[in-house]
């Protein structure tokens, strides 16, 4: 920053560099992005539409995948954990080419290869198989038998896992403390000790946490970990929406939908090999 200001070219506000970016899973955050004020902006100004999140070979967490349509976070699943992002529009017409010889099919698009690649993945096998080349290499991508199968699991994984916030809630139970005001505010959510159950506020608790939701992890943690880790008051940061007062408690809903249909589409996922 200093030796922006020696040269003269100086930070400026403006309203368009006020952006939503995706700080953690499925917790936004307002960024301000601008070349001098963020130290790396990457090609992120070029990219426009979904992009494939991965975690770099150098990560210190688990690997994981996550899409998404806004800027992306370096350090998406948090500290020691760099991320790499893959748009859609990146897709070289080569690869496209190699895959629709495979297939011996020229109607494959690169939305479809790209949906492919999302599929394959949160492939359990893949991720066994290849494990010690994840952490080494970037992820390379195998012809799966099946691929329209892959595709269309690709292409449902994504619309979770972008449009989350306009899915309908899992139905949680509502269990209200009659004895104080009702309120979805929240200052820090905490879990029951066997999980199936989460304490929203001293007024509020939601009852029904279905086991399987813990399987849909990214990187340390599950989804809905990643939640209540991020939506919780930390110093002066407030999470609460004045505008959507119940926003966090419904998307507390919608990432157990997420999760559950996230760990339903692998499980029926076919043999890539």
């Amino acid at each position: 920053m200093k030796l922006n200001a020696k040269r003269g070219s100086l930070a400026k506000f403006e309203q368009d560099k006020v952006i939503i970016s995706l700080y953690r899973p499925f917790a936004k955050r307002w960024l301000f992005f601008d070349r001098i004020l963020n130290e790396r902006v990457y090609q992120w100004p070029k990219i426009s539409g979904r992009s494939i999140a991965v975690t770099e070979f150098t990560s210190e967490k688990p690997f994981m995948v996550l899409m998404t349509d806004e800027i992306a976070d370096k350090h998406l699943v948090g500290a020691g954990a760099s991320c790499q992002c893959f748009p859609v529009s990146h897709l070289k017409d080569t690869a496209l080419a190699q895959f629709r010889q495979y297939y011996s099919n020229d109607s494959i698009t690169k939305d479809d290869l790209f949906h492919y690649i999302y599929a394959v993945l949160h492939h359990p096998e893949y991720r066994v198989r290849y494990a010690a080349n994840l952490k080494r290499e970037l992820p390379r991508i195998p012809f799966a038998p099946g691929f329209t199968t892959f595709v269309t699991a690709g292409r449902e994984l994504a619309r979770l896992h972008v449009e989350y916030e306009s899915l309908e809630p899992w139905p949680l139970q509502f269990v209200e403390d009659k004895h104080v005001p009702y309120s979805e505010r929240v200052t820090k959510m905490k879990f029951s000790p066997d999980r199936q159950s989460l304490r929203i506020n001293e007024s509020l608790t939601l009852v029904g946490i279905p086991a399987e939701v813990f399987e849909y992890r990214l990187g340390s943690r599950s989804a809905l970990e990643w939640v209540i880790d991020q939506y919780q008051i930390k110093g002066e940061s407030d999470p609460n929406r004045e505008d959507d007062p119940g926003y966090i408690v419904r998307l507390v809903g919608q990432v157990v939908r997420v999760s559950m249909a996230t760990v339903q589409i692998v499980k029926s996922l076919p043999s890539y090999r």
